[in-house]
C-alpha cells in the first residue's frame, strides 16, 4: 500500500459551521464554538499545517439559513477536485420520530424539526451534487454536536451502512449516537474540538510527518479519556481513514529545531494531572422532625465525612430525563424508585421527573454543560 500523501489544499476545500447562539430558550449558548471556528481556520490555512488558501476555507458562523449552509456545502463538494472537508459545530437535535440526526441553526426549536438541517441532506450533497456536476474524489465530516453518532448508522469503524454511505469518505463524530458531547464552562473550546485542535497545533512527538484522520481519531480519543469526557467515534470507507489533512508540527521541529515550543508527546505517555479538591465544608445538622410528621418520599441526602470510609461514585456522562425516566420504569430498578413514583404506577412521569430534578441541579452545580 502507497505512502499516505497530503491532500493537496490547491485542489481541496473546506467548509466551517458553528451555531453559538440560539433563539430558542431550550437551546443553551456555546461561546466556545465561534472560538472552534476562528482556530480551525488558522490551523487549516496555516502552511505549516495543511496550507490551505482562505478562499478555499469557508467559514459560516450562525449560518442564516438552511439554503445558504447546504449551498455552501454544495459548492465546496463541487468545485474540490481532491478533498473536501465539512465540520459543524452546535446542537444537534434527534427528529422525534424518525430517529435522524439535525444540525441546529439560530433559529432551531427543538420542537419543530423543519427550522434545522437534517444531516441526510448535507450527506447527499456530498454523496454526488446535483445537476451532473462531479464531486470531491474524497470527504471529511467532522461533527461536533450531541448525538452526533447518529450520522455513522449505528455501525462500526470500516462497515458503513448503504443508507449512510459516502463512497470515500470519512466520518468523525464528537459522541456515540446515544452521549452529549460537552462544552465546559470556562474553557476556550468545546470538549471534542479543543482535544482535536491541541493534536493539530502541538503535532505528536514521535509520529509520522503527515498525521491521517484515524491517527488524530486516536490522540483525540486517548485524551478524551483521560479526562473521562464522552468519547468520539469514526466510520470510513475506501481507506478513507488514510486521507492526511495535517502535517506532523513535531515531526518537522525534529528535523528543522524547535520554532517555538515542543512538540505534543503521546497521550499515552502524558501524565494526567488532577486538580485537588478543597476540604469539604462541615455538613449542617440535620433538621429536627416533630412527632408524627410523614418522612419525605425522596431519598433523604446522607452526610459523608470527607475522611469516612464510604464511596461515593458519580455519573460519567449527563443524563437527559427521557433517560432516568426510562431507567426509572425498568421494573428492575424498583429499587431506585421513590415512594411516590411507585405509588404512582410507571407511567406517571411527574413523581419520576421530579426525583430527576435532583440530579439534575447537582449536574448543574458542577459546572458541565452539554453542547447540544
Amino acid at each position: 500500500m502507497p505512502e499516505p500523501k497530503l491532500s493537496d489544499p490547491s485542489r481541496s476545500h473546506a467548509v466551517l459551521i458553528g451555531t453559538d447562539t440560539y433563539e430558542h430558550p431550550k437551546l443553551g449558548n456555546l461561546p466556545a464554538v465561534r472560538n472552534n471556528l476562528e482556530r480551525l481556520r488558522e490551523l487549516l490555512c496555516d502552511t505549516g499545517t495543511w496550507g490551505l488558501a482562505p478562499e478555499r476555507c469557508a467559514v459560516l458562523p450562525q449560518p442564516p439559513s438552511q439554503k445558504a449552509m447546504l449551498d455552501t456545502v454544495y459548492d465546496a463538494a463541487a468545485e474540490a477536485a481532491d478533498t473536501v472537508l465539512v465540520y459543524y459545530a452546535g446542537h444537534g437535535l434527534v427528529h422525534p420520530q424518525s430517529g435522524e440526526l439535525y444540525l441546529a441553526l439560530p433559529e432551531s426549536d427543538p420542537d419543530r424539526p423543519h427550522r434545522a438541517v437534517r444531516y441526510e441532506e448535507l450527506r447527499s450533497i456530498l454523496l454526488s451534487p446535483a445537476g451532473g456536476r462531479p464531486s470531491a474524489r474524497r470527504k471529511v465530516v467532522v461533527l461536533d454536536c450531541c448525538w452526533s453518532g447518529l450520522a455513522l448508522g449505528g455501525m462500526s469503524s470500516g462497515d458503513l451502512a448503504p443508507a449512510t454511505a459516502v463512497h470515500g469518505a470519512y466520518v468523525l463524530t464528537a459522541t456515540a449516537a446515544t452521549r452529549q458531547a460537552l462544552a465546559v464552562p470556562g474553557e476556550t473550546y468545546t470538549a471534542f474540538t479543543g482535544e482535536l485542535i491541541d493534536v493539530i497545533s502541538s503535532g505528536v512527538a514521535d509520529g509520522p510527518a503527515l498525521l491521517s484522520m484515524t491517527a488524530l481519531f486516536d490522540e483525540v480519543e486517548q485524551a478524551l479519556t483521560a479526562k473521562g469526557r464522552p468519547l468520539p467515534r469514526q466510520t470510513h470507507s475506501d481507506h478513507a481513514g488514510r486521507i492526511c489533512l495535517v502535517r506532523n508540527r513535531a515531526a518537522r521541529e525534529r528535523r528543522e529545531g524547535p520554532q517555538g515550543g515542543a512538540g505534543r508527546t503521546a497521550v499515552a505517555d502524558r501524565p494526567v494531572r488532577t486538580a485537588a479538591a478543597p476540604p469539604a465544608p462541615p455538613a449542617p445538622p440535620a433538621p429536627e422532625r416533630r412527632p408524627g410528621e410523614r418522612r419525605p418520599s425522596l431519598p433523604e441526602l446522607v452526610p459523608v465525612p470527607p475522611d469516612g470510609p464510604a464511596v461515593v461514585r458519580l455519573g460519567r456522562y449527563p443524563v437527559t430525563y427521557a433517560q432516568f425516566r426510562a431507567f426509572l420504569r425498568d421494573p428492575a430498578n424498583a429499587r431506585w424508585r421513590p415512594k411516590d413514583a411507585r405509588a404512582a404506577g410507571e407511567t406517571s412521569t411527574t413523581a419520576i421527573c421530579g426525583a430527576g430534578t435532583a440530579w439534575s441541579s447537582r449536574r448543574g452545580a458542577a459546572g458541565i454543560r452539554s453542547s447540544g
